[in-house]
């Protein structure tokens, strides 16, 4: 990855995370913590990459049924097209 860089500056996993943002954000105030969402903070480009990468894994692109039967139609019609030599 271009946007980290060198990952040899890096001491621990912990601090590569807080550099690229993918840190809960926590507010507290006395005995009472409450934790969110990533942080905002960090290389924007590099933990969107990251969180991409994750979500198109997690949740990879689906053909619709009626797609998907149009395409078999489309595809099955151009090959009885094509006249066998």
């Amino acid at each position: 990855m271009a946007e980290v860089g060198d990952f040899r500056r890096f001491a621990n996993a912990r601090q590569l995370m807080a550099y690229l943002g993918l840190v809960p954000s926590e507010h507290s105030s006395g005995a009472s913590v409450r934790r969110s969402g990533i942080t905002k903070a960090g290389n924007v480009l590099a933990r969107r990459v990251l969180i991409e990468g994750a979500w198109t894994y997690r949740m990879p692109a689906r053909v619709s049924s009626r797609r998907f039967s149009r395409r078999r139609r489309v595809s099955s019609s151009r090959s009885a097209l094509v006249a066998p030599s």
